[in-house]
């Protein structure tokens, strides 16, 4: 007689669980759990919830300041999954607070740096205020994590301002990061650049300039406001990462009493590894400088990277050049980079330097740094980049209105470079919307750069490229220059709910337009999400409203007859 044996396979499932925090939790982690709000003793401690909360749990945090003298807010023992993410939020938008009063440098806001131990992935914390913590967010070798809703602010006031701690960066993303989305955050008040030469710190950085193996890459940083970094702001590194819709300034704010001082507010640096195929798209750079110190360039930043894109920012009031664009000892090329369709607004005027007694704002001082784009530029170093259709406005362009970039070393213009097609100054005033008002770095609404129906800009941009395949069809062509585009890096595939996607773009004269799935830059070949028809040579760009793609950073619409144009935040659902 034969015997069967009837197997049952049977999916595991994770009984995810709800679990309540509060600054008065007295509750173990069992009893602190309920599909109905807790709250007080009845609730456990933020420590609990750090031990135990386990893959597919989401723990609230309830209105309170929760004050840590040592250790870390945010630092869960154990990893989520795919589908079953670790949720640490406050509860209903509360007002949930973690101010740290401690000294010890190697304590954490929000701790997933997995550089041993577990890998920390698919971790969520949402809504949730951190004031004063020696590092603020660390995401080392991290997958799949969203910070979101956040604010990240202050250094201990234990620390001596000239060293912060000893301690580069308060929030950063390497060692192999990916897929972590950053969203709707404030970040800030990190560093310290005092009157005597010196600047350090930085804000928030992703991957590491100085490493070929570290591979940080498919990250995602938007919509968040940055500001006040010693050295700079914000990094721009890693590579087939996108920064989009921020807003980073880095006006003066040190010293403490009576603020002088600041520098950098962006730097795009890396080697061939870390520095390339970066989108940086739809951003506001503001209010960068002024330093007193030898390395005066570059207060909106420093472009050092390849291969990058940068389009549809603004820069607004630097107080020196806009963009410092130089290769440093030991790093990438700077070489094809495309650096279209942005406004420089308001740079290089050198009388808002500090002026310690002579003409000149500061010892230091070069005039050639009063150009909205400074380079020094080199056949071997800093070369092959393109500057086309953006606009440059009430600049001080020192060495003439023509100048808007400068080489400066020859105080001329730049000769190893594409730069085609801008409006600069000596144009006259492009007609904006509303440039009206006293500069304030605390308002990222402040002007409207979108253009007048009488603008000359209108219509007259360049195309980004053209076809090279021979007349045909279908989803895949050859273009002269791929670089100018973006696929998504699959970054919409793996953040689902981010609305990632490639560029949206149009063919000359075609008033249909089309996505790109994917982008071969190695052999210039775009593939895109539909059918399309062309000819060869025909112009390529970005989705335009009317003959051709406008300069500056907004495309003018005209809807029904009456103008109409784009806002900032909408440029996603254009492009």
């Amino acid at each position: 007689m034969t015997k069967f044996i009837l197997i049952l396979l049977v999916p595991l499932c994770l009984f995810a669980g709800t679990y309540w925090v509060d600054d008065n939790g007295a509750a173990t982690w069992a009893n602190a759990e309920s599909a109905t709000p807790l709250e007080g003793t009845n609730c456990t401690t933020y420590a609990l919830a750090n031990t135990n909360a386990d893959a597919g749990d989401t723990v609230y945090y309830r209105a309170g300041t929760y004050t840590i003298s040592s250790g870390n807010a945010i630092d869960p023992t154990n990893t989520g999954t795919a589908g079953n993410m670790i949720v640490f939020m406050a509860y209903n938008s509360e007002n949930v607070i973690f101010d740290y009063t401690g000294s010890t440098a190697t304590d954490y806001a929000i701790d997933l740096n997995s550089d041993t131990g577990t890998i920390r992935s698919y971790i969520k914390v949402h809504g949730i205020t951190f004031l004063n913590f020696p590092k603020h967010l660390w995401i080392l070798r991290g997958k799949y994590n969203e910070i979101s809703y956040c604010t990240l602010t202050g250094f201990p006031s234990a620390f001596d301002g000239d060293d912060i701690g000893g301690i580069w960066s308060a929030s950063y993303i390497y060692r192999k990061a990916q897929y972590n989305w950053i969203h709707n955050c404030v970040f800030g008040n990190w560093g310290a650049c005092e009157p005597f030469g010196y600047d350090k710190g930085v804000v928030f950085q992703v991957g590491l300039e100085t490493s070929t193996t570290d591979s940080t890459r498919f990250n995602l940083v938007e919509y968040d406001t940055m500001y006040h970094g010693g050295h700079h702001v914000i990094s721009f590194n890693g590579s087939y990462n996108i920064y989009r819709y921020g807003y980073y300034y880095n006006d003066p704010w040190c010293p403490s009493v009576d603020s002088t001082f600041s520098t950098r507010t962006m730097f795009q640096t890396g080697t061939s590894v870390d520095g390339r195929y970066n989108l940086v798209h739809g951003n506001r750079i503001g209010y960068g400088g002024p330093k007193n110190k030898d390395e005066i360039g570059g207060a909106g930043g420093t472009l050092a990277g390849a291969h990058n894109i940068w389009r549809r920012n603004e820069f607004v009031n630097i107080y020196t050049d806009a963009m410092w664009v130089t290769k440093y000892s030991g790093q990438t090329t700077v070489d094809s980079n495309k650096v279209y369709n942005n406004i420089y607004f308001g740079g290089g005027y050198g009388s808002y330097q500090w002026n310690p007694g002579g003409d000149d704002p500061s010892p230091y001082w070069n005039w050639s740094y009063t150009h909205a784009v400074c380079m020094s530029e080199g056949a071997t170093t800093v070369f092959d980049n393109v500057w086309k259709n953006n606009i440059f406005c009430s600049n001080k362009n020192y060495y003439g209105d023509n100048l808007s970039f400068i080489n400066i070393t020859t105080h001329a213009a730049p000769t190893l470079q594409e730069i085609s097609n801008n409006w600069i100054d000596a144009y006259g005033y492009p007609l904006f919307v509303d440039t009206v008002g006293t500069a304030d770095p605390t308002d990222p609404g402040e002007y409207d750069f979108n253009l007048q129906s009488e603008s000359a800009c209108i219509d007259s941009g360049a195309w980004l490229t053209t076809i090279t395949t021979a007349n045909g069809s279908g989803t895949s062509f050859v273009v002269a220059d791929a670089g100018y585009f973006c696929d998504g890096f699959g970054i919409g595939d793996s953040i689902s709910t981010s609305g990632v996607t490639g560029d949206t773009i149009q063919f000359d004269g075609i008033s249909t337009y089309s996505v790109i799935t994917d982008i071969n830059y190695s052999t210039n070949t775009i593939t895109v999400d539909r059918s399309v028809t062309w000819t060869q040579n025909l112009g390529v760009g970005l989705k335009y409203s009317g003959d051709k793609m406008d300069l500056g950073a907004y495309e003018y619409i005209e809807t029904g007859g009456t103008p109409a144009s784009v806002k900032k935040l909408d440029l996603i659902l254009v492009e």
